[in-house]
């Protein structure tokens, strides 16, 4: 193992101890934001499938009353 390899081993572990605590809060905060946005998108999509269910239900409603007639 070479002096230079002890060395990028060394700055390879003062990188990662070296993460500030705004660091760590602007992580925290963007790994919530997205969680927050991947729900918002489950949500929408959910509440989509719900409508379409209802309009389609509605329209199968619709042509019965017109089969009626």
């Amino acid at each position: 193992m070479g002096s230079a390899t002890v060395i990028q081993k060394i700055n390879a572990k003062f990188v990662v101890t070296s993460v500030t605590f705004e660091d760590r809060r602007k992580l925290n905060f963007d790994k919530g934001q997205a969680e927050l946005e991947r729900r918002r998108q489950q949500l929408q999509e959910q509440m989509r499938k719900e409508n379409e269910a209802r309009m389609e239900k509605e329209r199968q409603e619709q042509e019965k009353k017109e089969k009626q007639r």
